[in-house]
């Protein structure tokens, strides 16, 4: 029994070092009326939970498994997910005419990369922010407006909204 035990363990053991995904990549915000100490209860409780889901390994598509499970972990406990879209079987496909696609910013059309680095970094750096100056609520309508903006594929401005956020973050 200690002969098969011992080289499972050391796969198990190699396996669980081969450089899975750290952490999340993607953008969640904190739900309405959650403080700074619940939504990084949350966001622990979740990133433990997506680690331990199965499938997941290294590289591009178990990074992928790995936001989704931390997306829908955080999301049933309450969090926003601005980024968050149903099922694409679910919703019927939009006809796009054969012109010219979205210009920057435009409704349907893909997030700029300055946009995703400013989001990126209002994540990271918000609850901190939060905690340092008690400023949930003067930022709380900003985020709102951010968060509306985002769900209705307004890009162009969400962006200006991020710019105020940031602007507001750096302020103080």
């Amino acid at each position: 029994m200690k002969r098969v035990l011992l080289p499972l363990f050391a796969v198990v053991s190699l396996t669980a070092c081969a450089g899975g995904p750290k952490g999340p990549t993607v953008i969640v915000l904190p739900g309405g009326g959650k403080s700074l100490e619940q939504f990084r209860a949350d966001d622990s409780a979740c990133r433990e939970w997506a680690g331990r889901q199965p499938g997941t390994g290294s590289g591009e598509a178990a990074q992928r498994r790995y936001n989704d499970a931390y997306q829908q972990c955080m999301y049933s406990k309450g969090n926003e997910v601005p980024s968050a879209a149903p099922p694409a079987a679910l919703t019927p496909p939009v006809p796009t005419p054969p012109s010219t696609p979205p210009g920057p910013g435009a409704p349907g059309a893909p997030p700029s990369s300055s946009f995703m680095t400013k989001m990126q970094r209002i994540q990271a750096e918000l609850p901190a922010w939060i905690q340092r100056t008690g400023g949930q609520a003067q930022v709380a309508p900003l985020m709102q407006q951010l968060d509306q903006h985002i769900k209705a594929q307004n890009l162009q401005s969400a962006e200006t909204v991020a710019d105020q956020v940031l602007r507001l973050l750096d302020s103080n």
